[in-house]
C-alpha cells in the first residue's frame, strides 16, 4: 500500500493502521481482490503468507533490501558460459546457425 504525497491525506497516514482508520474496509477489499481476482482466468485463488495479514513499512523495506542485496550477488557472479543459449547471425562470427 502507498500513498502519493500530494495526497491532501499524506502526511496522516503513516502506518498501515493509518490505512484502517482515514478508509475503513479498504484493507480488506484490496485483500479481497488480490485473493480473487485471476479466478476469471481460471486459475485457483491466490494465497498469501503470514495468513494473509499486512506487514507494516519497515519489514517490507527489510525484505526489499534484503532481495535487492540477493539480486546484485547474482548479477556480479562470475559463471562458465554455457553452451548453446543464443543464435549467432552473419556478422558475429559464428556459422549463422
Amino acid at each position: 500500500m502507498a500513498i502519493d504525497v500530494n495526497d491532501p491525506l499524506a502526511a496522516e497516514v503513516n502506518s498501515i493502521g493509518d490505512v484502517e482508520k482515514h478508509w475503513p474496509g479498504l484493507l480488506a477489499a484490496s485483500h479481497e481482490w488480490f485473493r480473487i481476482y485471476k479466478r476469471p482466468a481460471g486459475k485457483p485463488n491466490n494465497e498469501f503468507a503470514f495468513n494473509g495479514r499486512f506487514k507494516d513499512a519497515d519489514f517490507a523495506e527489510k525484505i526489499i533490501a534484503e532481495t535487492h542485496g540477493f539480486w546484485q550477488k547474482l548479477v556480479r557472479e562470475e559463471r562458465e558460459p554455457k553452451l548453446n543459449t543464443c543464435v549467432c547471425w552473419e556478422g558475429c562470427g559464428g556459422s549463422g546457425l
